[in-house]
């Protein structure tokens, strides 16, 4: 092909992208891109997609050379750091009501914050790190603090065990320079 030949139109290989490369929005984050996160650089290597009736989320792993976060985006723009605990220690008594009664609490209290049961309901989810399309059955209830700017849920996964996470809010803009691994 010389200089002043017939142009050849590029063609990506592989699958096309389903986000814009130019302007990638907190929703696009999954395993592969970087993320700036208090001066530091992250990588996502995991998550998991919660798929209810009413609202989604994600919860996303980022892992630095010293630290790993686990980051939960709600809603594809609500941002929180999360902390994954065992039902136990938001209310002992709370597995044993809601495997015995399918029925959670109205409100609990957990360091010290008293949360109140805004939403519950089945979905599912997947493991985004194996690059899974199987979904999973998943009931969910969620609490949300006074101000808003806190979460506990509570999850269980099929019939198994129950889990918990407490998120409390970051603001937007502290996640930037969103850049997918190539």
């Amino acid at each position: 092909m010389g200089l002043f030949s017939k142009k050849e139109k590029y063609e990506p290989k592989g699958k096309p992208l389903d986000f814009d490369p130019l302007n990638v929005q907190i929703r696009d984050l999954r395993p592969g891109f970087f993320v700036d996160y208090n001066f530091k650089t992250f990588e996502i290597t995991g998550g998991y997609e919660f798929s209810l009736k009413e609202y989604s989320f994600k919860a996303l792993k980022f892992d630095a050379a010293d630290q790993i976060l686990w980051i939960l985006i709600e809603n594809g723009m609500d941002t929180f750091i999360m902390e994954q605990h065992s039902l136990a220690e938001i209310d002992p008594g709370m597995q044993d009501m809601m495997s015995n009664f399918a029925k959670a609490p109205l409100g609990v209290t957990f360091k010290g914050n008293t949360f109140s049961l805004v939403n519950q309901g089945d979905g599912k989810f997947r493991d985004l790190s194996k690059n899974a399309m199987d979904w999973n059955r998943l009931t969910c209830w969620k609490f949300q603090g006074g101000e808003g700017n806190s979460r506990v849920y509570a999850l269980q996964k099929g019939q198994g065990t129950f889990e918990a996470i407490s998120a409390v809010s970051i603001p937007s803009g502290e996640l930037s320079n969103f850049l997918p691994k190539i």
